[in-house]
């Protein structure tokens, strides 16, 4: 079975009822989906007191962090976000920020995103956003951030989903720093049309989550991972591996100069 990089999971908290779920208990899941690497994301932090999420999120994935990759989050009304943006990454060893705008009520083209996308572009880690849920998360109204920040990589977190998946086609053709998640519940058939759009060279910046993690579920990784399997077997051996794991194995080696002296 092809390693996979889970590009899109999260570690569930309070918000929804669910109880943590344990780390090992998580990695456990992982393997069964044959999943080796993840970016893990908070779902608290998204709705509340993103700075003691932040902390908690980062003490669990430290207990494998060969394997698990925290991105913070933080309220960008709030005039304290770019400061916590700078402490989850240089303190803590965060590896990338994830913002959901219709949760979070913003635009990405809010006057107070443009502090936070410089501090993402001058610390070196990507922004995942949610993308293709109006309001406020059209994919290119998203990547036109790289607009005014070229250095700044913007991770489509989504791939557009069923609604705006043209939008996230088109932002990856039209801005090299704009990478592609395959992630939902979307029909398999889309996906792989995407793929065949995409082509060559944007399908080295085509990469796949689960969105496990909202809840405490021990199989739907594997489930969706075994579809994503399913629908990149016509596409060649080279594509399956970059799109399953090669391509995000890429994107973060090229962050690893973040601070390892970090202490939580």
């Amino acid at each position: 079975m092809q390693a996979a990089f889970d590009v899109h999971t999260h570690l569930p908290g309070h918000r929804f009822g669910s109880t943590p779920w344990p780390t090992d208990e998580f990695l456990s899941m992982l393997d069964g989906a044959g999943i080796a690497q993840a970016v893990v994301m908070t779902v608290d932090g998204i709705f509340g007191d993103y700075v003691t999420a932040n902390d908690r999120l980062v003490a669990q994935t430290r207990q494998a962090p060969d394997r698990l990759i925290p991105f913070c989050t933080v309220d960008p009304y709030d005039s304290g976000a770019v400061a916590e943006l700078r402490r989850a990454v240089e303190v803590l060893g965060c590896r990338g920020l994830k913002l959901h705008p219709p949760l979070q009520g913003f635009s990405p083209l809010l006057d107070e995103m443009q502090p936070i996308a410089a501090e993402a572009a001058l610390l070196g880690i990507p922004i995942l956003f949610h993308d293709g849920t109006p309001p406020y998360s059209s994919p290119l109204q998203i990547a036109s951030l790289l607009d005014d920040h070229p250095d700044l990589t913007v991770i489509l977190g989504h791939g557009g989903r069923w609604d705006l998946w043209t939008e996230a086609v088109a932002a990856v053709q039209r801005y090299e720093n704009c990478y592609l998640c395959l992630c939902g519940v979307e029909p398999p058939a889309l996906y792989a049309h995407m793929i065949r759009l995409l082509g060559h060279p944007y399908r080295q910046r085509v990469m796949v989550g689960t969105d496990v993690g909202w809840v405490r579920d021990e199989f739907l990784a594997g489930q969706r991972m075994a579809t994503f399997r399913a629908l990149l077997a016509e596409f060649s051996p080279d594509d399956q591996a970059a799109i399953l794991y090669g391509n995000a194995a890429r994107l973060f080696n090229s962050f690893l100069n973040f601070r390892k002296g970090a202490t939580l």
